[in-house]
């Protein structure tokens, strides 16, 4: 029978295999109780090593549904254990005015995550934080409140509806044919970011134009490149544009920061990303919510009716655009709008970190550096 223990030649004791197995089972076994005793995480079984990796891969369907009730029975605030850096999530109100407003000097995007998305938006808006990012909210406050931007959307919206939008529903509907609307909101997502972003107009929304066409640019920095950035710099030579983009490089300049090509390219970049991904998924439910509740279709084509009865001319009716002035008194419709936000926001998460170390409102202590994700 073999001895516990063998000394060979140079003096070093080396233990079978089978005792280092023995010995390893039990350190697994008491790290395992420990581990279970001190964390407050509850929702899922903890790991030694992995934390809750095995039930984060089983829910990976279901990821938002599954965050959504770890918070839950957790009180509204947990960090997620498992191999990467402890992540903080929450969704109690006090915590988040906290990180938006009481101190969000101290919470930005944070290295991790500029070193994540750097390589795609380079060193654009999306991977800045703290000054550079609050003059971009002032740019884009102006541009959204100027008479030119205000004006050009009021003669732009409804031309999109009458001359893009209707002629695709009323195609389908004349031959019976069933439209995907998501493709249909991604188009008109992408042609009214590059139209208010940009100042580009693409043509985006014709009834026949293939699904294949949008699939074709092999990266959007492509897109850009070809077809964005060469016809909005065509369009500075002649007018000083008052889409987003033309606001933002032209409060820099007066404020004596120059943006080279490379930089409007990926600002364009992060505008378009930015203005598509909300939009797409937000519409698509409005109207799927919609069509599954007759009652509330019901009381929207009864407001809209009943603004109309409201204009003062034949001249004015036009059933398939409303001024801006007639949308602020649509009170159902917004309402309808804000529930289907909350029940399916295009964005159920936000991600922010710490730069340096804080405590929130209830008792959760944040790192230098530890991210959270907070529920919208």
């Amino acid at each position: 029978m073999a001895s516990l223990a063998e000394v060979v030649g140079n003096g070093i004791t080396v233990f079978p295999l089978w005792c280092v197995g023995i010995a390893s089972i039990i350190l697994f076994y008491i790290y395992s109780l420990k581990s279970r005793v001190r964390s407050s995480f509850r929702g899922a079984p903890v790991w030694p090593v992995v934390g809750v990796l095995p039930s984060l891969l089983l829910n990976f369907g279901q990821l938002y549904d599954w965050f959504t009730y770890l918070v839950v029975i957790n009180g509204g605030t947990f960090r997620l254990p498992g191999p990467w850096k402890f992540r903080v999530f929450t969704a109690d109100p006090a915590n988040i005015e906290y990180l938006l407003k009481t101190r969000y000097h101290n919470f930005g995007k944070g290295e991790i995550f500029k070193e994540t998305f750097r390589d795609m938006f380079g060193e654009s808006i999306v991977v800045q934080d703290g000054e550079a990012f609050k003059r971009f909210n002032i740019s884009v406050r102006k541009a959204l409140a100027s008479p030119a931007f205000r004006d050009d959307a009021a003669a732009s919206l409804p031309a999109v509806m009458q001359q893009n939008l209707v002629p695709i529903f009323s195609h389908a509907c004349e031959k019976g044919a069933i439209i995907d609307l998501q493709d249909v909101f991604h188009r008109l997502a992408l042609h009214d970011v590059c139209l208010f972003g940009a100042g580009v107009e693409l043509g985006w929304l014709k009834p026949d134009l293939p699904n294949r066409l949008l699939k074709a640019r092999e990266t959007i920095y492509d897109f850009v490149l070809q077809q964005v950035h060469p016809r909005w710099r065509a369009k500075q030579d002649e007018t000083q544009g008052s889409d987003i983009g033309s606001a933002f490089i032209r409060f820099e300049r007066e404020s004596g920061r120059l943006y080279s090509d490379k930089g409007v390219h990926e600002l364009f970049v992060s505008l378009i990303l930015a203005g598509k991904d909300t939009v797409t998924p937000g519409l698509t439910w409005f109207f799927w919510l919609v069509a599954n509740n007759p009652r509330v279709e019901a009381q929207i084509l009864a407001e809209l009716r009943e603004i109309m009865k409201q204009r003062n001319s034949l001249d004015d009716l036009d059933l398939f655009s409303f001024s801006f002035e007639e949308v602020k008194r649509m009170d159902y419709l917004h309402a309808t709008l804000t529930d289907s936000l909350r029940l399916y926001p295009p964005i159920p998460f936000e991600l922010t970190a710490s730069l340096e170390d804080d405590v929130l409102p209830d008792g959760t202590t944040m790192k230098k550096g530890e991210q959270i994700l907070y529920s919208i």
